[in-house]
């Protein structure tokens, strides 16, 4: 069977993570495997197209450019905030933040967003609130273990209980991190 919308697909990879002037700055070693419903936003749609067509025992290699996936890097995105504005808005203590730490924020509308702590002083605070991978281009290699119809539980739901959404950057349930922004 081949990887289509609403397969359940079985996979293990390896990333790279590709600086702006091309040099590798990251890599991820071979993941546990993991299991996705194909064509239901649970993976990034760019890396989904890259499997649509493999069957079991193949083997991928592509490259995911950052305008795809995270977008560009942009410095506006880097703010500059008062500490005791910071600490204030989200009930912190002056120890609490440490450089590299992330910053639940939210906007006047209640939407939440995470800013990472990328400069302090004894009383300015520096946000990055661009993601993680902003700027970078994905380098995916891995192979397909088993490739099946969903089930339809599985397409009702839209999701396998094994993944959840982001789970090529972020971390699984009790398993090691897939990828550490080191």
């Amino acid at each position: 069977m081949k990887i289509d919308k609403d397969t359940m697909v079985r996979f293990r990879y390896e990333m790279a993570i590709i600086d702006e002037s091309g040099k590798r700055t990251e890599q991820v070693e071979k993941s546990k495997p993991l299991s996705f419903l194909v064509g239901h936003g649970k993976l990034l749609e760019p890396f989904e197209q890259g499997l649509l067509g493999l069957s079991r025992d193949d083997v991928f290699d592509f490259v995911l450019q950052s305008n795809t996936t995270f977008g560009a890097y942009k410095k506006q995105a880097v703010q500059t905030f008062d500490k005791s504005e910071i600490i204030d808005g989200i009930d912190l203590k002056d120890g609490d933040i440490e450089l590299g730490s992330s910053l639940p924020m939210q906007t006047e509308d209640g939407i939440p967003f995470t800013g990472q702590v990328i400069e302090i002083s004894d009383d300015k605070i520096t946000l990055d609130f661009n993601h993680p991978l902003a700027g970078k281009d994905l380098h995916f290699k891995g192979s397909i273990i088993s490739v099946r119809a969903a089930t339809p539980e599985e397409l009702a739901t839209g999701s396998h209980k094994s993944i959840k959404r982001n789970d090529l950057v972020d971390r699984q349930d009790g398993d090691e991190p897939v990828c550490s922004w080191g």
